[in-house]
């Protein structure tokens, strides 16, 4: 029933996606759209991602759009290894978003580039990967399976072999979520994968 009443509840559920140095980021539903959010485990702190309304008027003048900074037009964010600027998608591009100088630029770099041609989520072969909290590995979909590749040599590793046309892993056809990536979740170490098997058959 969560799935189906989640988007009634403001500031419902929470999804860590962990970053080095314990720290992680949700993005959490609020009256007035979401909100991203950065939380320091060890410090107990928890603070804005970055400045939504920057960003949103940044995005609107470089797209001649008009975004708010309660209604960003993504759900995933990728950080830097850093922390300084992560990158993000919509309508089929890629950008980056300084956090220090409240810059927005255009982003080519291939970890996202490839996602799009190597796999990803809902009906076989869409989407983006997923890093690991230590940024060396890489998660997505491919052919209804779980993958892993390495992202400084690009070798990919198979994890899962029984997954088929609408019962694949890691899928967001589930309902209860959306995501631009597979529907994962790295354990702090990045040495497991916690995801599941949906079948819509």
């Amino acid at each position: 029933m969560g799935y189906n009443t989640q988007k009634y509840v403001d500031r419902g559920n929470v999804f860590a996606n962990w970053l080095p140095g314990d720290k992680f980021w949700y993005r959490v539903l609020t009256p007035s759209g979401s909100d991203f959010v950065l939380v320091d485990a060890v410090k107990g702190t928890r603070t804005v991602a970055f400045d939504h309304d920057k960003l949103a008027a940044s995005l609107s003048s470089a797209t001649n759009k008009k975004y708010t900074g309660s209604m960003l037009p993504f759900q995933v964010i990728n950080y830097s290894a850093d922390g300084r600027s992560f990158t993000f998608r919509t309508d089929g591009k890629q950008w980056k978003y300084d956090r220090q100088n409240s810059s927005l630029v255009a982003d080519t770099t291939k970890l996202l580039e490839n996602a799009q041609r190597s796999g990803g989520f809902g009906r076989g072969n869409r989407g983006i990967e997923v890093l690991s909290p230590d940024r060396t590995k890489a998660a997505f979909i491919k052919d209804y399976n779980l993958w892993v590749k390495d992202t400084k040599t690009n070798e990919q590793k198979q994890l899962t072999f029984d997954g088929i046309k609408d019962f694949g892993y890691a899928t967001d056809n589930a309902g209860w979520t959306n995501s631009e990536g597979a529907i994962l979740r790295w354990s702090p170490d990045s040495k497991k994968i916690a995801t599941f098997k949906q079948d819509q058959r």
